[in-house]
């Protein structure tokens, strides 16, 4: 078999040993109702069961209706209470209970106490939760443009992950300056042993706000945050920590160091019944320690709505205040509203 022939034949060979792989579905799905299903276990929340099929295709079932649930796949499992368990589902001695194979012995957890269900994939790329949106508009009276994307991409493991967020916003229009704001950011985010719904995070941070004057920040920040009520629906999140950053103001070459307390709030409410949605609301408080009167303030609220499979349309709210931005002469605030459709993988 000459080169060519072998390259064909080794392609047809990937192919074939491929395929089989990717359809094994062997989780066991049993009903309340008596009815067994066979497939793949995608993730629960919200109270519903993502549950793929060969046959029937993606099934969307109601927690409170399933009785037993098996697989030999590895899950990262959280109790209402906060407690994580981590490892296989096996057989539960009796039905409205789930048991997680652990390193350390089987533990048995009542089906009512798991909120979320979250596989632990060992290829990397199914690691990798994302979105990315888009929004455009044109305003021919003034001849204004607005461009905007926005993104997000979440890795986890065992008892971490990571998560990227970028986002960017251009407005243009006659007779005045065109003006952007740029963010992007990286998290890393732990679980602290022992201390249920605590982890530790570390963040990097680069921004620009032509608006307030800012030409780019870079900021590193670290500490502890608590996630003070999670359900099927929502999560409430609260963090502390300390923000060190280097800021260089617009038209010039001066660079200023400040260290800021960082003060966090987040709150996420979910649907996941067609159309899901999701709102999403961030407050970033950044009181100075280096100038006792600066204070700076980043929130938004993000409304996303399913409008197909996997596509969205997404209205975000915005507001960035610095009482002492780095420009002298430049505007305290700077807010707006984007509209973007995306799509989530």
């Amino acid at each position: 078999m000459n080169r060519r022939q072998r390259v064909p034949a080794l392609v047809v060979l990937l192919l074939l040993t491929a395929v089989p792989a990717a359809a094994e579905k062997t989780d066991i799905l049993l009903l309340k109702n008596g009815d067994r299903v066979t497939g793949e276990i995608d993730d629960l929340e919200g109270g519903l069961l993502i549950y793929k099929t060969d046959n029937m295709g993606t099934l969307n079932v109601e927690w409170e209706d399933i009785d037993q649930l098996t697989s030999k796949n590895f899950f990262r499992v959280e109790l209402k209470s906060g407690d994580l368990r981590y490892g296989s589902l096996v057989e539960p001695p009796a039905g409205g209970s789930l048991q997680v194979s652990e390193a350390a012995g089987n533990v048995l957890v009542p089906m009512a106490e798991v909120a979320f269900i979250k596989p632990i994939y060992q290829k990397f790329w199914k690691r990798f939760d994302a979105s990315i949106d888009a929004g455009f508009s044109f305003t021919q009276a003034n001849n204004a443009t607005q461009l905007s994307a926005s993104g997000q991409a979440t890795y986890q493991v065992e008892r971490a992950r990571g998560v990227l967020n970028f986002n960017s916003l251009l407005n243009d229009q006659d007779e005045v300056d065109a003006t952007a704001r740029h963010d992007l950011s990286l998290g890393y985010y732990r679980s602290l042993p022992g201390h249920k719904r605590t982890n530790w995070f570390l963040a990097a941070q680069l921004q620009s706000n032509q608006e307030l004057g800012l030409q780019l920040r870079v900021l590193g920040a670290g500490g502890i945050g608590k996630h003070l009520r999670q359900s099927f629906r929502s999560d409430f999140l609260v963090a502390s920590g300390i923000a060190v950053s280097e800021e260089y103001a617009s038209s010039s070459t001066d660079k200023f160091t400040s260290t800021e307390i960082l003060l966090h709030a987040e709150y996420i409410y979910s649907t996941y019944d067609f159309p899901k949605t999701a709102i999403s609301m961030l407050v970033n408080g950044y009181p100075s320690l280096s100038d006792w009167w600066r204070f700076r303030l980043e929130a938004s609220l993000s409304v996303r709505r399913e409008l197909i499979s996997d596509f969205f349309i997404k209205v975000s709210p915005f507001e960035s205040y610095d009482s002492d931005p780095p420009l002298e002469g430049a505007a305290e605030n700077d807010w707006g509203v984007t509209t973007s459709l995306g799509w989530s993988y």
